[in-house]
């Protein structure tokens, strides 16, 4: 976390040519940002254990890997796999109260986790909606898994943007609360029980 949120990007470094090890506990985060206009450079620390890059050695309950708050954004500037994020409720990015969360197009999320992009509005008064946005590729590997989930706020799967759901019983994007939801290309479903938007 900076108190700066544009200036996270230069504020946290790791050494060139060493790998830092993270257990991301219950409920954690790898990264907080706040009120940042610009996205810092996720791959800078995201980069599936090659040196200089962040290994994420396991995911806790509830644990994501970068959570956006007050007008904060997030975008995944490279492609990036999750092999170990399936316990309960884990995500790989949050936007809550006015943020927003985004797989950059060209790039491909492929994740085992409980949900890929979670976008909400926020439980205090004041709060507004967030938005979740998908201008890539998203592989979803979860039993009962999400894509995207929103609540009282919006997602879009841009014209560039493809979804894939691998197994069964899953949703390509789960809308509640008067959700906008705006799908411009593919969803893929390819097992049994399971929803392109729900």
């Amino acid at each position: 976390y900076s108190s700066d949120g544009e200036k996270f990007n230069n504020t946290f470094n790791i050494k060139t040519g060493e790998n830092l090890d993270v257990i991301l506990g219950e409920n954690a985060e790898l990264g907080f940002l706040s009120g940042n206009v610009n996205s810092p450079l996720l791959s800078k620390y995201l980069n599936n254990n090659l040196n200089g890059k962040i290994n994420l050695t396991s995911f806790g309950k509830g644990a994501t890997l970068f959570y956006t708050n007050s007008n904060g954004n997030a975008i995944l500037d490279e492609d990036y796999t999750i092999t170990n994020g399936d316990a309960e409720s884990t995500s790989v990015l949050v936007a809550n109260d006015g943020s927003t969360v985004e797989i950059a197009s060209g790039k491909k999320l492929e994740t085992n986790t409980n949900v890929g992009l979670v976008a909400v509005k926020g439980e205090t008064t004041g709060s507004i909606p967030s938005t979740a946005k998908n201008n890539g590729t998203l592989v979803s590997n979860r039993e009962k898994g999400v894509g995207i989930y929103t609540s009282e706020s919006n997602v879009t799967n841009s014209s560039t943007g493809t979804i894939t759901m691998n197994k069964k019983g899953a949703d390509g994007i789960l809308g509640e609360k008067n959700s906008i939801i705006i799908n411009s290309n593919k969803i893929e479903t390819v097992k049994e029980n399971t929803a392109g938007i729900f």
